[in-house]
């Protein structure tokens, strides 16, 4: 009860200094939640958020169409492999991540944390159990943290990616975390050049805007 308005206003402010405008106000929802319960409990008398301006909200328009989404893939993958037709490991890697974050979803730190344990091909499903936390040191110790919402989620696997994960198993580089694109991060630099060369336009976050057009 001893919560003012201007303390609303000030959390607000601090929260706009490292927030997106939508995660403020999904935060502030949350909390305006609360304190409506604590009217009906009586608890509170008056709302402190009542009329509170929030920040505008923000809607994406950040993702491809469904043609260059087919296109950046079939780049990725042909940049992916040599004239014999075996899969170069850099290449192949952000191959993989493109194809993750277009055809599941999966956010940045998600395929590249992506572990070969994760993945069942015998029930098609795969579990993202964690992200990379620091997308710079990919086998460094204490890198890793839960998804971003806190808990893993399993997803189905589509045939089209399970047959090249199956493929692409067999030639990747071991590391000890046993990480499905273990140079994932190092290729991420040259994300921007992939989908130039698809004819693809270049968003502020190229690969989340791949994670809008999965959604989308």
């Amino acid at each position: 009860d001893k919560l003012r308005r201007r303390d609303i206003e000030s959390l607000r402010d601090r929260l706009g200094a490292t927030y997106q405008p939508n995660t403020v106000r999904t935060f502030l929802g949350a909390l305006s939640a609360v304190l409506s319960w604590g009217i009906k409990q009586e608890y509170l008398t008056v709302h402190p958020m009542q009329k509170l301006d929030l920040p505008k909200r923000q809607n994406s328009t950040d993702r491809l169409s469904a043609e260059q989404a087919s296109q950046l893939l079939a780049v990725a993958r042909e940049r992916a492999l040599s004239c014999t037709g075996r899969r170069r490991p850099l290449h192949f890697s952000l191959y993989m991540v493109v194809a993750l974050a277009l055809r599941l979803g999966l956010r940045k730190g998600e395929a590249l944390g992506l572990r070969w344990s994760d993945i069942d091909f015998a029930s098609a499903r795969l579990t993202v159990a964690r992200q990379l936390a620091d997308c710079a040191a990919a086998t460094a110790a204490g890198r890793w943290r839960t998804p971003k919402n806190g808990k893993s989620r399993s997803l189905p696997l589509p045939a089209a990616l399970a047959e090249e994960l199956r493929l692409w198993q067999a030639e990747c580089p071991s590391t000890p975390a046993g990480l499905v694109c273990p140079l994932g991060s190092t290729a991420m630099g040259t994300l921007g050049e992939l989908l130039e060369a698809a004819h693809c336009p270049r968003f502020a976050r190229p690969l989340h805007s791949l994670r809008h057009s999965f959604a989308s």
